[in-house]
């Protein structure tokens, strides 16, 4: 019984989470009504970050509003999976006006306290090399363990094989 109760948990833990590419979708919506505290809720949080790189980040989710208040958007399209580390392989969509080429981005996120978070670097999941922070300067928080750095490598070369894939068949309908 005590183990039908921990799957239960389990799984409704993982249900409440959503998916990543649910996730995506809720940080563009709050995006689109330019709700920035809302929208951050969906990005992932690293404590012990140094002022400028809070800012950083913080700047990072702010660009992404402006974007979307000139009607710019991702359009999901596959996602993947890898323990606590997910991408979501988007189709860029572009202001009116601007002219539409098919070229799949990713968006990456990482698992954070149960619950799927975009990384505020969205398009990379290498934030050590986007705030370009000495190793002894680096929170713990910040920090990917070796099994997340693996699956962040395997996701990445899927994304580009995905994405050569899609662009050799033409954009999906």
């Amino acid at each position: 019984m005590k183990i039908f109760a921990l799957l239960f948990i389990v799984f409704c833990q993982t249900l409440l989470a959503g998916t990543p590419t649910e996730i995506l979708n809720a940080f563009q919506k709050e995006a689109k009504a330019q709700n920035l505290a809302e929208a951050s809720k969906h990005t992932a949080q690293f404590e012990g970050l140094d002022e400028k790189s809070t800012q950083y980040f913080q700047a990072r989710v702010q660009k992404i509003l402006e974007l979307t208040a000139k009607g710019w958007a991702l359009e999901p399209l596959e996602e993947k999976i890898i323990g606590d580390c997910a991408v979501v392989l988007c189709s860029e969509k572009k202001p009116a006006g601007r002219k539409q080429t098919f070229d799949p981005d990713p968006a990456y996120l990482i698992k954070q306290k149960g619950e799927w978070k975009i990384l505020p670097t969205i398009t990379s999941w290498n934030l050590q090399e986007k705030l370009r922070l000495p190793a002894g300067n680096q929170p713990d928080s910040l920090k990917l363990n070796a099994a997340q750095t693996a699956a962040y490598l395997e996701l990445e070369k899927w994304v580009d094989e995905r994405s050569e894939d899609l662009k050799m068949k033409g954009r999906p309908r």
